[in-house]
């Protein structure tokens, strides 16, 4: 799979000179509209995944035709667990899924929720749509630019996979390309587009976490007993230790005063403690 900043620099060349072709430009502008409308839906799924609702609504666009009653992962029906691949998706749960839910395992399953609610930039949308779709194209046709981005712009004319793994040379794609979509939300200002470029820098990784002793018991206990919820467990406290609790709980509440021993005993909710085991063992 190639990486991201091998190619971001490509990206942004097309992005910069693709234009939607003047026939199709009816069709491009009711695909956008057809995605507005259904922002409310894509709002629920990007506050859980921090995907930006217009990428979700691209992905919609692509892969069920934005209806509410196939999965986001391939368009099969929420009647059942996926039978195309990705197969047998969701996992969790039972039919019929609901769209939000099986969205959110689509987008959650692609890692998509990785990415950083602040690094969407033009040239990671189209990274990562492509990675979504397959890099199928660029691996085996490079001389055909994806159509899950660019069709109906000028910078795709045919050439299609007509099935897993089956590619037709004259076939064109009369889909709507992610990207041409996304030119006509700039068009309309509904979106507001930031070049790789304009990215803040990720900030700095967090100190590690280092413990002389804990309890085995409380280092254990989120795998041996899941089900159970964590009402107390007495962990050696370190000033990084108090400082990570601190920044994954959002503020001292969740934290006893400092006083006495170098132990705390807390509350702490069950995927905390799981959080913080995985990091003790980094």
């Amino acid at each position: 799979m190639p990486k991201f900043s091998d190619i971001a620099a490509e990206y942004e060349a097309l992005w910069d000179t693709a234009v939607v072709r003047t026939e199709k430009a009816a069709e491009v502008a009711k695909a956008a509209q057809s995605l507005r409308g259904l922002k409310p839906k894509y709002d629920e799924v990007s506050v859980a995944t921090t995907v930006p609702w217009y990428v979700v609504g691209m992905i919609h666009s692509l892969e069920a035709g934005f209806d509410l009653n196939s999965h986001l992962h391939n368009g099969d029906s929420l009647a059942a667990v996926t039978h195309q691949v990705p197969k047998g998706h969701p996992r969790n749960g039972s039919p019929p899924f609901t769209w939000t839910a099986s969205a959110i395992d689509a987008l959650l399953l692609k890692g998509l929720q990785k990415v950083g609610k602040d690094a969407w930039s033009v040239e990671r949308i189209a990274y990562e749509l492509e990675r979504y779709n397959g890099f199928g194209y660029r691996d085996h046709h490079p001389s055909v630019k994806s159509p899950y981005l660019w069709s109906l712009t000028n910078q795709y004319t045919k050439g299609k996979y007509v099935g897993d793994h089956q590619f037709d040379p004259n076939e064109p794609s009369k889909q709507v390309g992610a990207m041409a979509i996304l030119k006509q939300l700039v068009a309309d200002n509904v979106v507001s587009l930031t070049m790789q470029d304009g990215v803040p820098p990720p900030p700095p990784p967090l100190p590690r976490v280092i413990m002389e002793r804990a309890p085995i018991s409380c280092l254990l206990w989120p795998m041996l007993r899941p089900a159970r919820p964590i009402r107390l467990c007495r962990v050696p406290v370190t000033p990084l230790v108090r400082s990570r609790l601190l920044q994954m709980n959002g503020g001292p509440t969740m934290l006893p005063p400092k006083r006495g021993l170098p132990t705390m005993g807390a509350s702490i909710p069950r995927d905390r403690l799981q959080l913080l085991h995985g990091l003790l063992l980094s």
